[in-house]
C-alpha cells in the first residue's frame, strides 16, 4: 500500500515544490494549443442493474489531454482519463479498470492577470469502458491479461482544478473530480471514480 501511494505523494510535493517557486500572480497566458498530463489517486464505484454497488477504495488515476483555445477563456479538445485497481492475492489477481475517451471543454472563469487566473473547470462527453479481469500468476511465465471482459457505454467528466504558472509555458497545479459511465448490460448499471490528481500543462501558439 505505501509503495503504490508513495509516487503520487512525490507528485503531489513536487507540485507544491514548484508552485512554491513560481510568482502565483504571473499572468495566464493562453492562446493556441495546450497539452497536459496528470497522475494521482482515485477511488470507484461499480453499481449492479439490482441496485447492488461494489466500492474500490484504492487505485491510480492517469489522465492526458489536449486542448485549442477558442476564446480567451475557452478551450475545446480531447481527454484521456482511466482508472486502475488491482487486488487478490497469489496465484489469482482481479484487475478492474475504467477508461473514458472525451470530448469537452476547458472554462477558465478567472481574470488571466489575476489570482484567480489558474482556475480551471473541465466538462467533457465521451466513450467509457468497465473493464474486469481474472489473471493466474505462475512462475517463471510472463504475466499476462487473463481472461478479461468489457463493457461499454457513455462517459461524462467533470473537474476542477487549479494551476500555477511555472513557465511562461509551463503550469503545474492540483485537480479533482468525477468521471462516470453509463453501462448498457444486463449486470452493470454504471461505473464511477474519483481521482485526485498532480497535473503538469504546456502552452503554446
Amino acid at each position: 500500500m505505501v509503495r503504490r501511494r508513495s509516487p503520487i505523494v512525490f507528485l503531489v510535493l513536487l507540485v507544491v515544490l514548484l508552485a512554491s517557486d513560481a510568482r502565483a500572480l504571473r499572468p495566464h497566458v493562453r492562446e493556441g494549443w495546450q497539452v497536459g498530463v496528470s497522475y494521482g489517486a482515485a477511488v470507484g464505484d461499480i453499481n449492479g442493474t439490482g441496485g447492488e454497488t461494489v466500492e474500490f477504495e484504492d487505485g491510480v488515476s492517469p489522465h492526458i489531454r489536449a486542448s485549442r483555445m477558442v476564446s480567451r477563456n475557452l478551450a475545446v479538445g480531447l481527454t484521456y482519463a482511466g482508472w486502475m485497481y488491482e487486488t487478490g492475492e497469489y496465484p489469482i489477481k482481479h484487475r478492474i479498470s475504467m477508461q473514458n475517451l472525451l470530448f469537452g471543454a476547458i472554462w477558465y472563469p478567472g481574470r488571466p492577470d489575476g489570482a484567480s487566473g489558474g482556475l480551471c473547470v473541465r466538462a467533457g462527453l465521451g466513450l467509457g469502458w468497465l473493464g474486469l479481469a481474472v489473471v493466474e500468476l505462475e512462475e517463471d511465465e510472463e504475466q499476462g491479461h487473463g481472461d478479461r471482459v468489457e463493457y461499454a457505454g457513455l462517459a461524462a467528466e467533470l473537474n476542477v482544478s487549479y494551476e500555477f504558472r511555472i513557465t511562461d509555458t509551463v503550469a503545474a497545479g492540483l485537480g479533482i473530480g468525477i468521471n462516470g459511465t453509463s453501462l448498457d448490460d444486463d449486470v452493470y448499471e454504471s461505473g464511477v471514480f474519483y481521482p485526485i490528481t498532480a497535473n503538469l500543462s504546456w502552452y503554446w501558439d
